[in-house]
């Protein structure tokens, strides 16, 4: 079917984006089960939605990096699969 196929590239391709923003680049392979597990029931725009913010949050964090700041000290170390499960991006920061 079409559509799971479209979704699935989706997901996918969602994936990679944040992949190439992170940081850590360690244990590609779990990740991406971890995002497929996340995103499993999210229909597509709630998917971008999720990525978008994902996104956001590694940017957001990296730039306070590189300011000298100590809030997020770490971050740059941090597995990207500890952040994907203990749902890191929902941090209030």
């Amino acid at each position: 079917d079409q559509s799971k196929i479209d979704r699935e590239v989706l997901i996918e391709e969602q994936f990679e984006s944040w992949w190439k923003a992170y940081p850590k680049k360690v244990a590609k392979q779990k990740a991406f089960s971890i995002w497929k597990s996340k995103t499993k029931k999210m229909d597509e725009e709630t998917v971008k939605a999720f990525s978008e913010h994902i996104a956001n949050d590694v940017a957001f964090r990296l730039a306070d990096l590189e300011t000298g700041s100590k809030t997020f000290i770490g971050f740059d170390m941090l597995h990207p699969t500890t952040y994907l499960n203990q749902e890191r991006y929902n941090d209030d920061v």
